[in-house]
C-alpha cells in the first residue's frame, strides 16, 4: 500500500491497541488483505467509495471501569469499539480534518491536538504532553505572581450530554472550505454512522469522538480565553483558570452561565480554588523529573543495545525473565531489527552535532546485559523512594492538591510494574494507597501476584491487557477461572481480551451457551477456526469473523507479538492504568 495508506493503518492501531485488542487483532488481519504494492491507494479508494454506503456504523458497546458510586456500587463507561474497517475510515476523516483551516488546534486546550506532522502514527499527539504542557504553562503564571490562584472545575458528564445535532451542525459550519470537495460527504457520513451507535451524547473510545467533543466546546473556549487571555486552560472536561482573588467570583459565575447557555454543568462537588505554593509544592519536583526521564533512557538504550548486539537479545530477555522482570525484551528486539530504525541508527552515527542518542551511541562500548541490568535495579529502587515518599494524604481541604498527587504517584507506580522483580510485587501494594483511586491498580498488582484474575476481571479496562501482558512476559502459564461465577454482562470483554493473549481458554459449553454476536466475538479472540461466514448481520462481529475465514490460528501469536510496520508504537500497557479519563 501507499505511504498515506500505511499510515492511517498505523494510526488505527495505535490508538485502538490501548482501547480494544480484538479491534487492533481485527485491523492486522484486514492489512495483512490489502494489496501490498507501495504504490496502490486500494485502501483510501475502498473507504471513501464503500464505507459511505453503510447503513450505520459497525460498532460494540463494552462497559469499562470507571470508579464506585457514592453508596459504594461499582460504576462503568460505556465504551465503544470500532470495527476494523470503521477504525479505518475514522483515522481517514481526522487525517482531512488536521488540515481544515477551522479546525486548527485552539492554544487553550491541551487534549487531543493534532499531530505536529502529517507522518505522525497517531491521529493525536500523547496524551500526556498535553497534560504536562498544560501544568507546566500554569505553572510558570504562578511563579511570576504569587498571588495568583488556581481554579478548577469540572464539566459533569461531559461525552454523554453532548446534543448530537448541534455537534452535526458546528461541524459543518467547520467544513465550509472543503463543501464541495469528495472529502465532505465521507466525513459527514462517518460522523452521522460514530453516533448512530448511541442513542445520546457522543460515543466514547472512538478518536473521532474527541474532535466532535472539542468542537461543542469552542464557543466556552473562546469566550473564556478573550477574557482571561492565557489564564484559561482546558483539558478534556477539566478545566482550570489562573485568577486574582477578586476575580474569582466573577469569573467563576461567567464560566457556569456559558456552561449552561452550551447545555452543560459543572460538578459542583469537584469545584476547587488552590494558592500558587499549593500548586507549584505539589507537582513534579527536579529529582521526580529527573527520574522520569531516566525511565525513558534506559528504554532507549535497550533499543540500542538490541541494535548493536542482536546475536545477545536472548541473553538479555533471559536475564530479566530470571530476576522476573517484566521489561518487554521481545517487544524491543523486534523494535530495534525494524528497517526504520536501523536507518535512523546509521544516520544518527554520522551525525556531528551533540544529543542524547549520539551519547547513548558512544557508550555502547560499554553496554552489556551486566550493565542493564544493573540500571534496571537501580531505577526500581530510586521509584520505589520516590513512591514511598509521596503521600495520599486520607483527607485534603484541596481537591485540585490531592489529584495532583494521585497523578505524580501513579506515574511512577505505572513504571514500577516493569521495573519491579515479580517476586517484590507484594512490596508495591505497600506503597500504594488503599483508595478507590488506585483501585485498579492495587487490584492489578494482588491479581498478579495470585496469578488469579476472579476480581479483576470484575473492573475492565487497561488493567486488563496489562495483567496479560506481564502475565505473558513473565512465562507465569495460563490462568484458571471458574466460569459459573462470571457475570456475562461485565465480564465477557475481559475474558475476550484474556483470550486475545493466549493465556485463557473459555470452556466451549461455556461459549456455547452465548447468544450468538458474543459467541463469534470470543471465538474471534480464540482464533477459532471458520471456514464461512457464522454472521450474516454486516455486525462489529461479523466483520470480525468474516476477517478470520481460513486464517490460520498460530497467526494470533504472531499479530500480538510484532508490529505492523516501524511507525507502530511498542505499547506498555501499564502506563494507561487509571492514566486518563473523561
Amino acid at each position: 500500500m501507499d505511504k498515506f495508506s500505511n499510515n492511517l493503518a498505523v494510526r488505527a492501531l495505535n490508538h485502538w491497541r490501548n482501547y480494544s485488542i480484538p479491534t487492533y487483532l481485527g485491523l492486522r488481519i484486514l492489512l495483512l488483505q490489502v494489496p501490498k504494492s507501495e504504490s496502490s491507494n486500494f485502501l483510501t479508494e475502498y473507504l471513501i467509495n464503500k464505507l459511505p454506503l453503510r447503513q450505520s456504523g459497525r460498532y460494540r458497546h463494552f462497559p469499562r471501569f470507571k470508579g464506585f458510586s457514592s453508596s459504594g456500587d461499582t460504576e462503568y463507561r460505556d465504551m465503544y469499539a470500532a470495527s476494523p474497517s470503521t477504525a479505518l475510515a475514522e483515522a481517514y476523516t481526522l487525517s482531512i480534518l488536521e488540515q481544515v483551516p477551522a479546525l486548527q488546534n485552539n492554544e487553550c486546550v491541551y487534549s487531543y491536538l493534532w499531530p505536529t506532522s502529517r507522518t505522525a502514527g497517531r491521529s493525536f499527539t500523547y496524551f500526556y504532553s498535553g497534560y504536562s504542557d498544560r501544568n507546566a504553562r500554569i505553572s510558570k503564571l504562578l511563579k511570576q505572581n504569587t498571588n495568583f490562584f488556581v481554579v478548577s472545575n469540572d464539566i459533569k458528564k461531559f461525552y454523554p450530554t453532548i446534543g448530537q445535532q448541534i455537534v452535526l451542525k458546528i461541524l459543518s459550519e467547520h467544513l465550509d472550505s472543503i463543501k464541495e470537495t469528495k472529502y465532505y460527504d465521507f466525513i459527514v457520513n462517518t460522523c452521522h454512522q460514530l453516533l448512530s451507535c448511541t442513542n445520546k451524547g457522543i460515543p466514547i473510545g472512538p478518536a473521532l469522538s474527541h474532535v466532535l467533543a472539542n468542537l461543542v466546546l469552542e464557543p466556552v473556549d473562546n469566550e473564556m480565553h478573550s477574557q482571561l487571555k492565557g489564564r484559561y486552560f482546558r483539558y478534556v472536561d477539566d478545566i482550570l483558570m489562573v485568577l486574582e482573588e477578586e476575580e474569582v467570583s466573577t469569573m467563576q459565575k461567567k464560566l457556569e452561565n456559558i456552561l449552561n447557555e452550551q447545555g452543560f454543568h459543572l460538578n459542583a462537588d469537584k469545584k476547587d480554588k488552590v494558592s500558587a505554593s499549593d500548586w507549584l509544592d505539589n507537582l513534579f519536583n527536579s529529582e521526580e523529573s529527573f527520574m522520569s526521564q531516566q525511565f525513558d533512557e534506559l528504554s532507549n538504550r535497550i533499543h540500542l543495545y538490541l541494535w548493536n548486539e542482536p546475536s545477545n537479545k536472548k541473553a538479555l530477555a533471559d536475564s530479566f525473565k530470571e530476576e522476573g522482570i517484566a521489561m518487554p525484551i521481545q517487544r524491543f528486539a523486534i523494535n530495534a531489527l525494524y528497517g526504520r530504525y536501523q536507518r535512523y541508527m546509521k544516520y544518527l552515527v554520522k551525525m556531528d552535532t551533540t544529543n542524547m542518542y549520539r551519547i547513548l551511541i558512544a557508550n555502547l562500548k560499554h553496554e552489556n546485559t551486566h550493565t542493564i541490568m544493573s540500571d534496571t535495579s537501580y531505577l526500581y529502587n530510586r521509584f520505589y523512594e520516590i513512591g514511598s515518599r509521596i503521600q495520599i494524604e486520607t483527607d485534603y481541604n484541596h481537591q485540585l492538591v490531592k489529584k495532583l498527587q494521585i497523578q505524580r504517584l501513579r506515574y511512577f507506580l505505572n513504571r514500577l510494574i516493569y521495573l519491579t522483580p515479580y517476586v517484590d510485587y507484594k512490596k508495591l501494594l505497600d506503597i500504594t494507597p488503599n483508595i478507590v483511586e488506585f483501585y485498579e491498580y492495587r487490584s492489578l498488582i494482588n491479581s498478579l501476584i495470585i496469578k488469579s484474575v476472579s476480581e479483576l476481571i470484575k473492573i475492565p479496562g487497561p488493567a486488563i491487557s496489562t495483567f496479560a501482558s506481564v502475565f505473558q512476559e513473565l512465562a507465569l502459564g495460563k490462568i484458571e477461572l471458574n466460569t459459573a461465577q462470571i457475570d456475562y454482562q461485565i465480564m465477557l470483554d475481559s475474558l475476550a481480551t484474556l483470550s486475545a493473549f493466549g493465556i485463557f481458554e473459555p470452556p466451549g459449553d461455556w461459549i456455547e451457551r452465548l447468544i450468538p454476536k458474543d459467541k463469534e466475538y470470543i471465538n474471534f479472540c480464540m482464533f477459532t477456526p471458520l471456514s464461512s461466514r457464522a454472521l450474516k448481520d454486516f455486525s462489529y462481529e461479523d466483520e470480525l469473523r468474516a476477517l478470520q475465514i481460513n486464517v490460520d490460528a498460530t497467526l494470533r501469536q504472531v499479530l500480538m507479538t510484532t508490529r505492523f510496520s516501524d511507525d507502530e508504537g511498542i505499547n506498555l500497557d501499564a502506563l494507561l492504568v487509571s492514566a486518563y479519563g473523561y
